[in-house]
Formats: C-alpha cells, structure tokens, sequence
C-alpha cells in the first residue's frame, strides 16, 4: 500500500520558478502568436527546466505525460515510436522543429519520436487541437512545435555524461555566444547503448547509436530586421528482429536501418510601419534517408526531400485585432529503392507538390471574449483542391474561471507509402485512396484555485475516409491500404490538475478517458489499435534546497487492441495488451558553482509490457553522470 501511495503521488515534475511563467509564453505553433491563456484550444507546454529535473535525453521518455497523448514504442532503445494525440493515427499530428516541419514522407509521414533528443531544446508546445486550417495536412490532429535554444547571454557552456544499464552512454555539449545584434548556438548529442532482447524467443540484444548536432543563429540587420538560421542533422543506427511469417512473432534477426536526417531553416524577419506590419519569409529543407540491411547486405531504403517556402504577413489592425495572411508552398519527393522480386519491381521515384492559402484572425471583443478564426485553402497538384477551417472563442467569467471552445474541419491527404509504397512479400500501395476529413469540436474550462490549477476538456472528432494500411488483397496475397466506407469517431475528456503545495513542492495529475472507434469492424471489434481507453499521470517535482532537486514520476497505460497476424490461411486477430505502470526516479545535487551530479530510475518497479504486440520493452534501467555549466 505505501509502494502504490508513492506511485500515485507523481508525474510531470516540473521547475517550481519556471512554471509559473507558462501562462505568459507567447505560442509560435500559430499563424498569430499568443499566450498560452488566451488559446482557444487545449495546450501543453514542456519547458527544458522540466525535462533537465527530469533528466531525460529523449523526448520521447517524457510524451506519456502528457494527457490526450499515447505512445506507442516496439520494443528496445531506437525502436519505432509512435505518437498519437486524441486517438488520431501517428501521420495525422504535425511536428515542426524550428519551423521545419519534419513529419517524414518516407515513413507514412510519420516523425520518428525515437531518435529525438533534447539538449538543444528550449521548449515544446504541443497543441491537442486540429490545426489543418492554419498548417494543412499533417495537422489535422494538431501540432506539436520543438524550439530550440536561443541565448541572450553573452556566452554560455554546458558539458554532460553519464552511463548505464545495458551499457548505455549519453553525452552531449552546448555552447552559446551573443554580441549586441547577433547570437550564434551549437549543440551536440551522442548515445550509444546494446539495448535489450525483444522478441520473446531469442537472446540477440538490439543496440542502437544516435549522434545528433545543430547550430542556429540570428543576426539584427537593423532595429526592424532579422536574419535567422537553423540546421540540424542525426545519425542514427538501430538493431531490430523482423517478424518470423512462420510464427507470426517478432524473431531475432541480423537487421539494422541506418537513419540520416537533415533539417534547415533560413528566415527574414521585418518590422514596418512602427510595428503594425510584420513580414516573414522563411526558406527550409528537410531530407530523410532510410537504408536497410540484412547480415550486412543492402536490402534497399526511402528517401524523402521537402522543400517549403513560407510568406506571412501579419497586420496589426488596432490593438486588440491582428490579422494573418500566408502563403505556404511545399514540393515533396519520394525514393524507395529495393530488390527486384518475383511479385514486382519498388524502384520508384514520386513527387507532389502543394500551395496553401491562409487567412487567420485574432480579436478581443471585450476584457471577457477573444475569438479565434482561420481559413485555408490549399491547392494540391494530386488531390482536388480543399478548404479548412476553424472557430473558435475563449471566454472569462473572471481572472480564474476561463471558458473556451473551437470548431474545425481539415483534410489528411494519403501517404507516399499508402498510395506507391512496395514492400516485396508484405505490401503493395493503393494509387485511387482518397484524402481522410474530419470534423473537430472541443470545449474547455480553465479553473484557478489559489496556487492550484485545473483543465477540462471535452473532445470529439468525425473523420471521413479513414484509411486502414492493413488490408489483405486476395487476389496479390499482399497487404494494401484502402478507405473505411463509415465515419471513424474520436472522443473523450482530459484533465490536469496543478498545485504549488509549497513554493519548493509542485504536484502534478492527469487523465485521458478516450473512446476512439474506426468505420469498420476487425476480427469483431471497431475499437482503434494501440489507443489505451484510460490514461493517466501523477508527478511530483521538489526542490528542498537551491543545489537539490528530486522528481518522482508515474505513468499508467490502459488496455488497449493490437493485430496479431498468424501465419496465412489464418486471419488476422485482435488481442489485448495489458495495462501498465511505469515508474520513474531522477535527482541532481549541485557539487560546486559550475559542476553537478545527477541520476535517474526508469521503469522502477521492474515491469514487463509491451505497447505493440510481440515487442517486450526494456526493464528497470538506470544511468549515473555528471554536467559541467558555466
């Protein structure tokens, strides 16, 4: 009973002094940035005091925190992750690093969680809402936006590492320098582990390796203009055992993807007429390349270039209405490149390309209501052309009770590998899939009490074509993807309560209740996969004294569905995956002014689970090190 009182009392620890400032973060996740109280919408923001008291190197080990957000990983260090918000599929959430959207093509337009680290990262703003109408396709779930570190100090070093359970090595450096009208930062991540056996038969450990390094930079042209870069690059390499069509299981094997990940943003920012215009224009690149090998033989690969180019305009009409206009044009390129077989050739090289137009409106109509609106249009040289949109207000019945709600519709074009994806043996790609659209509803309440706050949200969704990638074609003997005749549904609630017990001790709880079923039945139930019906956290962040800081954290992951596919004639089965806790520990203790000691716990209780079917995750872990700062 004392075990699972401790268990309960935690979550999302998060930096007592820095917390108190969130509420005044300006967004940058939107055409027109704003506070984060005056969103109407549902958001999250994770600040790098957060993650540093937490002691986390990839994001990805702090996103089961976050309410209305499930993951879902197969298995050991590096394997694939995916990131669900409100029961939506893993494409349909929007992911920008510094502006670059990097939701890959060549993964089904998915960004891959995994290899994501966090030493650059400033903070995260993570907007459970559909976003289609101010960012278009990849939004139609929301949008999650990774800014990195900017210093206006006039230099600053840091310096960590630390090892190990499964012989795991993270290290990493940054450094940052500014002068009177510029600044110029640069980061360097490494981790190295064997990682664990995954299969349930077998002994072969999956290791993994990720360098990951950026730099950024601005420079004031003159009082009104800036210049502004951002490029990012991983190197990541990951062992993983493929499934055994005999058994239907995953199986040890000498398999290994090699991930090379490009990311670059120039940017011109302007100031006109004493403020009441401001002009941006923004240049980026992303490039994915994705090599498979078999006992050190090529086995092909997918490559993916996106291009963009971003103008806003951004008009101050008085001072409580502002106004967007933006144009975004994107051209996409996908390469899949593989071994010739008897059942087709998947050398093939595609390409579309998509001009959006946007609209979008912030206004106070009085000191209680603020209205938000967007409008999209995007131009598709593949798909008919659509128009998104979104409502929404946000009303204050005092300083401590907010009342928000939105309305929206957007459209989630098919994938590269959904439409020409070729996987010899496994997959073939459907070209006449039509684009998924969903119909979103949202409303909020925002409550102080005191030091203590509390968030409600109640959340629906409709989508319209919904497209299942697991569909047995009779006539190939292969998997194809196709589109659900029914409306697929998503609903449920999310709730957030946080308390400043004492001005050292921050207490923080969530739930997620969701209810998300596709337009089909499989194998006898609708209910989505790997979509746990309840989720929650529970966190504690305490800092006794200035050179201590301690975090308890608890996660719990409701039962959800997964496929399990037996070897053919047998058709596909759904079975259920167990719920569980996961427990963490972290601590730092300041040795002296520039140097500090710190250790984290992850998975505390030693608990044996799996996220995707088959794929047993690693057990209790943990790691010792030092960081150096000045």
């Amino acid at each position: 009973m004392r075990l699972f009182t401790l268990v309960f009392l935690v979550i999302l620890s998060s930096s007592v002094a820095a917390a108190d400032n969130i509420e005044s973060i300006k967004v940058t996740a939107v055409r027109i940035p704003v506070a984060v109280d005056q969103m109407a919408a549902a958001i999250t923001i994770i600040t790098d005091e957060e993650l540093e008291l937490q002691q986390i190197f990839f994001l990805a080990d702090y996103l089961k925190t976050i309410p209305g957000v499930a993951l879902a990983k197969s298995g050991s260090v590096g394997g694939q992750t995916q990131l669900r918000v409100r029961g939506a599929e893993a494409n349909q959430t929007l992911v920008m690093i510094d502006g670059v959207e990097v939701n890959d093509p060549s993964t089904g337009d998915e960004f891959q969680w995994e290899h994501l680290t966090v030493n650059d990262i400033e903070r995260v703003e993570i907007i459970r809402s559909p976003m289609s109408a101010t960012w278009g396709s990849d939004a139609i779930a929301g949008v999650i936006n990774v800014v990195t570190r900017k210093s206006d100090l006039p230099s600053t070093f840091v310096l960590f590492g630390d090892y190990g359970t499964f012989n795991t090595q993270n290290s990493g450096a940054r450094l940052s320098k500014a002068g009177a009208n510029w600044q110029l930062n640069f980061s360097l991540a490494h981790n190295s582990s064997d990682g664990t056996n995954v299969s349930r038969t077998g002994d072969e450990k999956d290791g993994y390796r990720n360098t990951t390094y950026s730099i950024g930079g601005a420079l004031a042209v003159s009082s009104d203009t800036n210049l502004t870069m951002n490029a990012r690059r991983t190197d990541a390499s990951t062992e993983f055992d493929g499934i055994d069509w005999a058994t239907g299981l995953p199986a040890d094997s000498d398999s290994v993807t090699d991930v090379h990940k490009d990311h670059l943003s120039v940017g011109l920012q302007t100031m006109l007429f004493d403020g009441l215009l401001y002009q941006s224009l923004r240049l980026t690149r992303f490039k994915s390349d994705n090599d498979s090998f078999l006992a050190g033989t090529d086995n092909g690969s997918t490559d993916s270039v996106k291009t963009g180019f971003y103008v806003d305009s951004r008009f101050t009409l008085t001072p409580n209405h502002r106004l967007t206009l933006a144009v975004d044009h994107e051209d996409t390129e996908f390469t899949q490149r593989g071994v010739d077989s008897a059942f087709g050739d998947p050398n093939q090289k595609q390409s579309m390309r998509t001009t959006g137009y946007v609209v979008a409106y912030l206004g106070n109509v009085n000191q209680q209501t603020s209205v938000t609106a967007s409008l999209r249009y995007d131009d598709s040289s593949v798909f008919d052309s659509f128009t998104s949109w979104q409502v929404g207000a946000t009303y204050n019945f005092s300083t401590e009770t907010q009342l928000f709600a939105n309305v929206s519709r957007g459209q989630k074009s098919p994938t590269f590998i959904e439409r020409f994806g070729y996987f010899p043996d496994q997959f073939v790609g459907n070209a006449d899939l039509s684009p998924e659209r969903a119909l979103g509803y949202e409303l909020g309440l925002k409550q102080k009490f005191g030091d203590t706050h509390l968030d409600l949200t109640f959340f629906k969704a409709d989508l319209e074509n919904e497209i299942n990638g697991f569909v047995f074609d009779s006539q190939t003997f292969l998997f194809t993807a196709t589109n659900m005749d029914e409306k697929s549904r998503r609903k449920g609630v999310e709730m957030t309560l946080n308390s400043f017990l004492t001005d050292d001790l921050q207490v923080k709880l969530s739930y997620t209740y969701l209810k998300a079923t596709e337009g089909h039945h499989t194998a006898g139930t609708n209910r989505e996969l790997r979509r746990p019906k309840h989720s929650g956290s529970l966190a504690i962040g305490y800092r006794p004294q200035d050179q201590i800081s301690l975090s308890l954290a608890a996660t719990y992951t409701g039962k959800a569905n997964d496929l399990f596919f037996p070897p053919w004639p047998d058709p596909s089965q759904v079975v259920t995956l167990d719920s569980y806790w996961l427990v963490s520990a972290a601590a730092s203790y300041q040795l002296s002014e520039n140097l500090s000691i710190y250790t984290n716990i992850k998975n505390a209780l030693d608990n044996d689970y799996e996220d995707v079917f088959g794929f047993s995750n690693p057990g209790l872990a943990a790691s010792l090190g030092l960081r150096f700062r000045m």
